[in-house]
């Protein structure tokens, strides 16, 4: 058991992949969360790190991990622009770093994959007047917007929600006809992109973005994996086991 107490909190934790150092948002006069500081389980925590600061009053602050537990993730937004750092979990000490500089209107979110073809980010985006949103994907080494490849493209009639990344697939959450729906695509690890044929279906399916992602796996006919979703964000408030030794 350990008894250490922090005041002065704020909604949500993150933990760091040593089981030892969580990360936490602090309020200001107002209650907007606007700072992250890094605590150490038995220090004194005089000894917590602020490590992001969040000054614009139009910006709430909020701290989570990413699914894949390589990265804690700081998002700071606005009504109508957010930007996201990252902080290697196995590395809490490390700096933060910024995925792309704020951009007055820009709305972001990102998702982390990590598999043989090596670590990338998805990325949920509304740059460039995609007002639907458009999915992104770049190497972790180079999470710049200059750096984004297209996935999925923005489309007038289809809203993009929410992406998560599993080890052979993502499932991107979008709306389109009034109807909430899960749309999931292969991953493969030669980074190669091309059309793949439904396994359900005589024919070659030709939905707009089922062959964004290389494949190598058929999948399942459009038609069949529609149901329902709410988007959502991840918020890891459990400690990772603590290596044994």
């Amino acid at each position: 058991m350990v008894d250490d107490v922090v005041p002065d909190v704020y909604y949500g934790v993150a933990w760091a992949n040593d089981g030892a150092t969580v990360f936490f948002t602090r309020p200001d006069d107002a209650m907007r969360p606007w700072q992250v500081w890094r605590h150490e389980l038995r220090t004194p925590t005089s000894d917590d790190v602020l490590v992001f600061q969040e000054d614009d009053d139009r910006f709430y602050v909020a701290v989570g991990r990413t699914r894949s537990g390589q990265f804690v993730e700081i998002t700071t937004a606005s009504k109508v622009t957010s930007e996201v750092w990252l902080i290697d979990a196995d590395e809490p000490a490390s700096p933060a770093v910024v995925v792309e500089p704020r951009e007055q209107g820009h709305e972001y979110h990102v998702e982390h994959h990590g598999g043989p073809g090596g670590d990338r980010l998805f990325v949920l985006t509304n740059a460039d007047g995609a007002e639907n949103f458009a999915l992104m994907v770049t190497e972790v080494a180079t999470p710049g917007r200059a750096s984004w490849s297209m996935v999925l493209p923005h489309r007038d009639d289809t809203r993009l929600d929410d992406v998560d990344a599993f080890a052979r697939f993502l499932v991107v959450s979008e709306r389109a006809d009034a109807v909430e729906r899960l749309r999931v695509l292969m991953l493969a690890d030669d980074g190669a992109s091309r059309t793949t044929t439904c396994s359900r279906c005589p024919s070659r399916c030709t939905r707009p973005g089922w062959a964004a992602i290389p494949t190598t796996t058929p999948r399942r006919c459009a038609t069949s994996t529609r149901r329902s979703c709410h988007p959502r964000r991840r918020t890891t408030t459990t400690p990772p086991l603590a290596p044994r030794h």
